[in-house]
């Protein structure tokens, strides 16, 4: 029997939240599901565990796979998945009990494609509320919601019917491990689906685990600049090429400095092509315009404003 819904849990050495996640998937009163486990390459026991919930639960299923990145495992997720709609869960995250019966009943009432929720971010002790209502009306208004950090461009706090990733085609980049979810979601959004918003939470964004993708990482700047080009050529027709680098350079530079890429000068020839793109970027942060200065042009920098200065008095003059 097909199940309604798919939920993909892709998996890298989390046995310290597994438990607390995978039950509270088990643990819904929607029950007309299947739990697909993708381990990728875990060298703790995360593996194990997922062998032991699928011998206890026929609704589990587990597949192992060499370490490929959370994109090619939500990719085989997708894959191997029958249900009617789809969902992800991340591992160290987890879910209200009542969170499936609630989403499939409002998005087949409403007859969605898409539907996507608020939620809860966890940190510490701390429990914040994060409303995901889109600041206007359309699927277009949505990505560009994501692109300016206004709604969180994830897969977790929303299903979707499976049939529209297959009509679409639409898929999971391979080699994508960043921001790989807002690819996935902003190309379904630039189709002609059905998108509801359910003005409730159920999901549980855990913050505090020290192993999540928002930690920092040596060298991850780097993938961070190689997705410019990436969602530019993708997106570029909605988001302007300019917001799609600023938005990601941003995060680069502060990936670098935070985990001490900068020291090295092969990190520092990496954003020599971008420092007068920072140096005069506003929304990029004054620290890292003083950091990009040392590369050697600030001399140069220091003429160039000098006669940008010179040249708005002189206009202002004219005008006058």
């Amino acid at each position: 029997m097909t199940p309604k819904l798919s939920i993909i849990v892709a998996i890298f050495n989390m046995n310290k939240y597994l438990s607390c996640c995978i039950n509270s998937i088990l643990n819904q009163t929607f029950t007309d599901y299947e739990l697909i486990l993708i381990n990728d390459g875990s060298t703790d026991n995360s593996g194990e565990m997922c062998n032991e919930y699928a011998k206890n639960d026929h609704r589990v299923k587990v597949i192992h796979q060499k370490n490929s990145g959370v994109g090619c495992a939500r990719q085989k997720g997708l894959d191997n998945a029958i249900g009617e709609y789809i969902t992800y869960v991340d591992p160290d995250d987890w879910i209200e009990s009542n969170a499936y019966e609630e989403m499939v009943m409002k998005a087949e009432q409403e007859n969605s494609d898409m539907l996507f929720c608020d939620f809860y971010r966890e940190y510490g002790n701390k429990t914040t509320y994060e409303s995901q209502k889109p600041s206007k009306e359309g699927n277009i208004s949505i990505i560009i919601d994501m692109f300016y950090f206004r709604l969180a461009a994830s897969c977790w706090n929303r299903i979707i019917r499976r049939d529209i990733i297959q009509t679409y085609g639409v898929a999971f980049r391979e080699g994508l491990n960043h921001w790989e979810d807002l690819f996935f979601i902003g190309a379904l959004l630039k189709e002609n689906i059905k998108v509801s918003h359910f003005q409730k939470a159920f999901y549980h964004y855990n913050l505090s685990n020290e192993s999540s993708l928002t930690s920092i990482k040596l060298g991850r700047y780097k993938k961070l600049l190689n997705c410019i080009s990436i969602f530019q050529n993708r997106f570029m027709n909605i988001i302007p090429p300019k917001r799609i680098r600023n938005f990601f350079l941003k995060q680069a530079l502060s990936q670098a400095f935070c985990s001490g890429d900068f020291a090295f000068e092969s990190c520092q020839n990496n954003f020599k092509g971008y420092t007068m793109i920072v140096l005069f970027n506003t929304s990029l942060h004054h620290n890292i315009r003083y950091f990009l200065s040392i590369l050697g042009y600030y001399k140069e920098v220091c003429v160039y404003k000098r006669k940008k200065h010179d040249l708005f008095r002189k206009i202002k003059k004219a005008i006058a």
